[in-house]
């Protein structure tokens, strides 16, 4: 687990496995906040170790290449500045996988950005406290 005063979002924590990719969008669950589109799946802290993360904003809906980044590098930044509400509250023990998947055709507002985020990050918080069985 980072150090929870550091902030930053390391590379162990960034989703590149090919593999639990398409485990996460094959058996994950997917809820809508907003413009964002979250999925989420609860893994084995030995696969993992830490919570991964993977952002996305599809090509299709954004033609120019900067105005991808900059959605992306708005929702990277309201994941960082918010995990530690991931980390401090994770009761369970293990890991989850989630996706950030920008839905709409309109360049967001960085505030409503980060309300999406804190939401899915606390809804994550609230069902893990809920439910005490074991990931699959």
């Amino acid at each position: 687990m980072p150090n929870e005063n550091s902030q930053r979002l390391i590379k162990a924590e960034r989703l590149c496995s090919k593999k639990l990719i398409e485990e996460l969008f094959n058996k994950g669950t997917v809820k809508k906040f907003g413009k964002t589109r979250f999925h989420y799946l609860p893994v084995s802290r030995e696969i993992t170790g830490f919570h991964q993360v993977l952002f996305s904003v599809p090509g299709r809906l954004f033609k120019k290449a900067s105005d991808r980044n900059r959605i992306r590098r708005q929702l990277r930044e309201s994941y960082r500045r918010n995990k530690s509400i991931l980390y401090t509250n994770n009761e369970r023990g293990f890991s989850y996988l989630l996706a950030y998947v920008y839905i709409s055709s309109y360049a967001p507002v960085w505030k409503e950005l980060e309300r999406q985020v804190i939401a899915s990050i606390n809804y994550i918080v609230t069902k893990d406290k809920k439910n005490n069985e074991p990931p699959d």
